[in-house]
């Protein structure tokens, strides 16, 4: 008997273990202390501010399925708990339900329009010209959509105040290549582009004539990758001549440390600098010819092909040109002059019977390798003075040229003018229209850039109509 009983309550035992691990544990208080604790994970939702809407669009859907969960999982559990108590308990249920399901539809599509309420809290910010705060603001709506046309034309504007030159040409790359622009922000790009070009072009130029060559090389780089990524013609060739002029100035650099190093008699780091100015004219050739004085005669010289930015009726080849006064004169080195009297007159092309150095004569070839020097040092020094050389060559007579026509300015205006067009289409203002139109078809005249299909389409569809033209 003995053996019986304790079968017996052994088996009552894990019974009632098994009932308790059913419902998890689970009395009337515990389940109460439940629908409060989601009674206030509701209370914090906050479906209008976009830092949080993802977050708590997450928490309403776990507040679901914890819901339906205590609805068919323990509410069957609670029959033993006192009557009124227990409706009370489904009451809460049924309450907390209808509310957490009207936030979890607010969230969901609030949810979609994350990026927009941040590129709205940017663009208050922008105009408040808290750039910083606009900044943050405009990241946050492009890392929910990063191909959004608006907080990317304001991240462009930022950094552009900034001076982060680089980063505003991955922005035009994306605007460009990327997304679908409308015709305002078309128009907003065009014009950044213009005054993009303009500021980084000047302030490159002033970095050389400060004798920062380096830090305006680096800009005029980033006007060269501009100019290449733009999909028409915003550039002219003065960033090219940027280059060149910054590249002469490290060059210079080279020679005036040179320079001031055998004025103190340090000849070793005056040798190890003029070896550097060398390398550095063996590695960029081009600035060799940087103001060699040109002939006083008609030449003839082949140009290399290059790809043109806009569309030009000068092919590339064989091209003449008529030399005028040299810009610049540089004053000739005393010790080579000592010997020229037997050389022949300086010519564009070498001349098969060019003299030869004569061996053993270390100060003449001593002489050749310092005129380079000697050369552009007497050039920076000519700028800086800002003295006029007056060198008028005899025979020569100077025809009178025409002013050229910007390709960069006509171009802008060019597509300022269709836009003007495309936007009184749309109002049905269709006679200043047709007047827009004409205006662009007329500047078509100068082919200097690519031209756009939409002026002649527009101009057929515009003759259809009854207006005065």
């Amino acid at each position: 008997m003995g053996l019986i009983k304790k079968t017996t309550l052994f088996v009552l035992f894990f019974s009632f273990s098994i009932i308790l691990y059913s419902q998890g544990g689970w009395t009337c208080d515990s389940a109460a202390q439940f629908l409060n604790k989601i009674e206030k994970k509701i209370a914090h939702f906050q479906p209008e501010d976009p830092e949080l809407i993802t977050l708590h669009y997450l928490f309403a859907l776990d507040n679901k399925k914890e819901l339906e969960q205590f609805y068919s999982e323990i509410i069957p559990s609670l029959s033993h708990c006192d009557r009124n108590y227990y409706y009370q308990l489904i009451e809460q249920y049924d309450r907390l339900t209808k509310t957490n399901s009207i936030f979890l539809d607010s969230l969901s599509k609030q949810k979609d329009r994350v990026d927009y309420l941040f590129y709205q809290m940017g663009y208050h910010e922008f105009k408040l010209k808290n750039y910083e705060h606009a900044l943050y603001h405009v990241d946050r709506s492009l890392e929910y959509n990063p191909l959004y046309g608006d907080p990317l034309l304001i991240k462009l504007e930022i950094l552009f105040h900034y001076k982060q030159y680089k980063e505003c040409l991955d922005i035009l790359n994306i605007l460009y290549y990327d997304i679908d622009i409308n015709v305002e922000q078309e128009k907003k790009i065009i014009d950044f582009n213009s005054r993009f070009y303009d500021q980084v072009y000047h302030l490159g130029d002033s970095l050389v004539i400060e004798d920062r060559a380096t830090e305006a090389f680096k800009l005029f780089g980033i006007l060269e990758t501009f100019c290449h990524i733009m999909p028409s013609g915003y550039c002219n060739d003065d960033y090219y001549h940027g280059i060149l002029r910054s590249k002469s100035g490290v060059y210079e650099s080279y020679l005036k440390i040179a320079s001031v190093a055998r004025e103190r008699k340090n000849f070793e780091m005056e040798k190890r600098f003029l070896q550097y100015a060398q390398d550095y004219l063996n590695e960029n050739p081009e600035i060799a010819d940087q103001g060699k004085p040109q002939p006083s005669e008609q030449l003839s010289y082949s140009t290399p092909e290059a790809k043109p930015f806009f569309n030009t009726s000068v092919s590339p080849g064989e091209i003449t040109v008529t030399a005028v006064n040299p810009p610049i004169q540089t004053l000739p080195n005393p010790v080579v002059e000592e010997n020229r009297s037997q050389s022949q007159p300086n010519t564009h092309t070498a001349s098969p019977d060019a003299p030869t150095v004569r061996e053993g004569d270390k100060k003449e070839e001593t002489a050749t390798v310092l005129a380079a020097p000697q050369m552009f040092l007497n050039q920076k020094e000519e700028k800086k003075e800002n003295q006029k050389v007056e060198n008028t060559p005899n025979e020569i007579t100077q025809t009178p040229v025409e002013e050229p026509v910007d390709p960069m300015k006509e171009y802008k205006k060019y597509q300022d003018l269709i836009l003007e067009g495309l936007v009184m289409c749309i109002n049905e203002e269709f006679e200043e229209a047709y007047q827009k139109f004409s205006a662009a078809k007329a500047l078509e005249s100068c082919d200097c850039f690519e031209l756009d299909a939409r002026v002649d389409i527009f101009l057929r569809e515009l003759k259809k109509l009854d207006i005065k033209k």
